[in-house]
């Protein structure tokens, strides 16, 4: 059977990979790092890409395959599965929102972003209909305004999840306080089949859009399970939603204009409208109580699917339109941060060009 899927058409794929691995081998002088790659190469390879140039990239010593990642994940959503057949043990409620993201450090820098691009932000917010505190708002969540994109490549925990297709591989990570039912095991290999799939799209879709912009995909930068830029896009979503709001001719999203302007096409086209700027996008209640404004909510959930950060957004959008600077920070030992403090130079992220 097929390793990521049982259905009879992706046997027959399976079928023509082993016949590829059998007349094409890829070359034991340009071996890859890691033999988990074979099968995700020789995929990627049925789907286009150039033999030689997949060598290059998976034969790179930093594109390592790590098992924890699929391992990671596939934990998260077993406990989540258990949890559903078991009462709730008594907790705390969701938090309402980040409040690290509401204090005035970072309540500075986003002003003072909004500042320095003044312009940019009314046109993409005028083209788009969304309201630029709501973007720097988002920009800020996401990636510290742009200075914060990611420690590691966004390649390489794609294609890990990609090439993990057999819960076998990561079985031996799977955390549980008691043996699983054998109903169970076999929703954990179906769901594993699935999230590998999931990441294969989003891995060609990655490479693909290194190849666009001439970069070496290894180097582009991400989040741990693969957003990638300024405004943390997933792979696929690029090609659907990304803007080239700068005009060269491409769309990076390492690059403010189109940073901002794909943020605001993803929300436009996921039903933000014009009207919807009439009421505030928080306001208090009675009782203190911030109050949201639910259409912008549910917008917003289609970009992040955690209620506490669509709250956060609207919440430090509603302080920005305000007008009113934060107080300074009082933290002991250290001089209060000014409202009017510049944001930290973005991390600049290096490229390498592979042909």
């Amino acid at each position: 059977m097929c390793p990521w899927t049982a259905s009879r058409s992706a046997q027959r794929v399976c079928g023509l990979i082993l016949a590829i691995f059998l007349l094409f081998p890829f070359s034991p002088a340009l071996a890859l790092t890691s033999p988990e790659w074979d099968a995700l190469a020789a995929r990627l390879w049925l789907d286009g890409f150039d033999q030689d140039w997949l060598r290059q990239v998976f034969s790179d010593p930093v594109l390592a395959y790590d098992p924890q990642v699929m391992a990671k994940k596939m934990n998260s959503l077993l406990r989540i599965k258990l949890a559903q057949a078991r009462p709730a043990p008594p907790g705390p409620p969701p938090a309402d929102v980040y409040e690290s993201f509401l204090r005035p450090e970072p309540l500075a820098e986003a002003r003072e972003y909004v500042k320095q691009r003044a312009a940019l932000l009314r046109r993409v917010s005028s083209r788009y209909t969304v309201p630029q505190e709501v973007l720097v708002s988002m920009l800020l969540i996401e990636t510290r305004l742009g200075t914060k994109i990611g420690e590691r490549g966004a390649l390489a925990p794609l294609a890990s999840m990609a090439a993990t297709v057999d819960v076998a591989r990561i079985r031996p990570l799977i955390k549980s306080d008691q043996p699983l039912e054998a109903g169970i095991e076999q929703w954990l290999g179906k769901r594993t089949r699935e999230k590998a799939d999931w990441a294969y799209a989003e891995t060609a879709a990655l490479l693909r859009y290194a190849q666009d912009l001439s970069r070496a995909p290894m180097d582009i930068p991400g989040s741990v399970y693969g957003a990638i830029g300024f405004c943390q896009f997933m792979p696929t979503n690029i090609a659907k939603l990304g803007v080239d709001g700068d005009g060269d001719g491409k769309v990076d999203l390492f690059n403010h204009e189109d940073a901002l302007a794909s943020m605001a096409n993803y929300l436009h086209q996921n039903g933000w409208t014009r009207d919807m700027n009439a009421a505030p996008t928080a306001r208090r209640g009675k009782k203190g109580e911030r109050i949201y404004n639910q259409r912008m909510l549910k917008t917003i959930y289609t970009y992040n699917h955690s209620w506490t950060y669509c709250r956060t957004i609207l919440a430090v959008a509603a302080e920005l339109k305000s007008g009113k600077p934060p107080a300074p920070a009082q933290t002991p030992g250290k001089p209060p941060v000014k409202p009017d403090q510049a944001p930290a130079a973005p991390k600049t992220a290096t490229f390498r060009r592979i042909s």
